[in-house]
């Protein structure tokens, strides 16, 4: 059924969404039920929104000589956003004007740039079908695992609009230009988008480039690649992530690991990890920077079991990190309540009244659960009674001697 052709009032919106744009940009596949709107299209007035620059106007209306003055004079245009986040660079990949976009690459715009609805210029090239605008984003380094809102790549848009050369050309450069990207604005290495991805010859290749020196790398959140392929299930990158010495057991800085983000979405990832962690810190771990005992991590993680079988192999309960604190206030600290009841339980000599470097005992630190610090307080006081009895026991004895 042959869509119905919008009025002109409801044609109001975004350059990349104007009448003349979107049959720049879809001209080169539309079937000929599409020319027909087009040329209805074609009859309508076109104008720019007030909430575009100059460059935004010039690069659409095809003025390479005023966006070149425009460049020269006001270099921070390339940058400027329409009220929908288009950049001047997107709008130049909507309407395929590669000439006018390797002027605005040249002159400093974001290859990487995201409008409101998540699309890079990429995305808006590929979508366009226009070929020469893709090959020089990607010559520019654009980053072709950069997702829309809805979790489509550039790729995907090509296709989906059959642009079946482009479609190619994107996956078949896939290691090459995954190799090429750079960090993003939020600290996302190649190898968190690699290992997001599921691109398993990427992964691999990049953790053989001797520049990557570090395989557990944390964005801005904190978060390993570990824990990026986590959040999406992938385990083959996570088994080659830990083969390099990826630590399984690592946090982000909300607290989360690696078995948190794999959540229920992916029991068989999250029982792996699971089975990773225990060999991690029974079979391989060293002591942490910061001082902290495998002990220590078992009890921050709240793995029971694990906490357990190390006890069992005589792990030391009072060992103190650098903070001086023991993995008792470890697992208060991050509210691990069945660990805290365990110790407590199956623990008679573990020393409650340590004290920290700034003189905290593990009930000092609290707890979200009222019960379980009354039971902290509880068992400090049975320790401190225990100690007052044993001292007067002890001077009785001293007297009758």
């Amino acid at each position: 059924m042959k869509p119905p052709i919008k009025s002109q009032s409801d044609m109001t919106g975004t350059i990349a969404e104007s009448p003349r744009s979107f049959a720049l940009s879809t001209m080169p596949t539309m079937a000929l039920r599409k020319l027909h709107a087009m040329r209805d299209l074609a009859k309508l007035p076109f104008t720019v929104e007030p909430s575009c620059s100059p460059l935004h106007a010039a690069v659409l209306h095809g003025h390479v000589d005023h966006v070149i003055r425009y460049i020269a004079s006001a270099p921070l245009l390339v940058h400027a956003v329409d009220r929908h986040g288009n950049t001047p660079l997107h709008h130049a990949c909507v309407i395929g004007q590669h000439e006018i976009a390797r002027l605005l690459v040249e002159g400093g715009g974001d290859v990487d740039a995201r409008n409101a609805t998540g699309h890079t210029p990429l995305h808006k090239a590929a979508l366009g079908g226009h070929m020469a605008c893709v090959a020089l984003l990607i010559e520019s380094h654009a980053n072709v695992l950069r997702k829309n809102e809805k979790g489509q790549y550039a790729s995907d848009l090509a296709g989906w609009r059959m642009h079946t050369d482009v479609t190619k050309y994107l996956r078949d450069l896939d290691l090459k230009a995954i190799l090429q990207i750079l960090p993003d604005e939020q600290g996302n290495t190649r190898l968190h988008y690699a290992a997001a991805c599921n691109k398993l010859n990427a992964v691999i290749s990049i953790l053989q480039d001797r520049m990557q020196n570090d395989v557990d790398v944390r964005n801005k959140a904190g978060e390993t690649p570990l824990h990026a392929a986590a959040r999406e299930g992938h385990y083959d990158i996570i088994e080659a992530l830990v083969a390099r010495g990826a630590n399984p057991c690592a946090v982000t800085l909300s607290g989360e690991c690696a078995v948190t983000l794999a959540g229920g979405h992916h029991i068989r990832v999250r029982n792996g990890l699971l089975r990773l962690e225990r060999t991690y810190l029974t079979d391989q771990f060293d002591q942490e920077e910061n001082g902290n005992s495998a002990l220590h991590v078992a009890c921050a993680l709240g793995r029971v079991s694990l906490v357990k079988e190390l006890l069992d192999s005589n792990d030391d309960l009072d060992c103190i990190n650098h903070d001086g604190n023991t993995p008792l206030h470890v697992a208060v600290a991050h509210d691990r309540v069945d660990v805290v009841t365990f110790l407590l339980a199956n623990a008679p000599m573990i020393d409650v009244t340590v004290r920290n470097n700034v003189g905290q005992s593990a009930a000092d630190l609290g707890s979200s659960s009222p019960s379980l610090r009354w039971s902290l307080l509880r068992a400090e006081a049975e320790v401190v009674a225990r100690y007052c009895v044993d001292s007067v026991v002890e001077s009785w004895d001293r007297q009758m001697l």
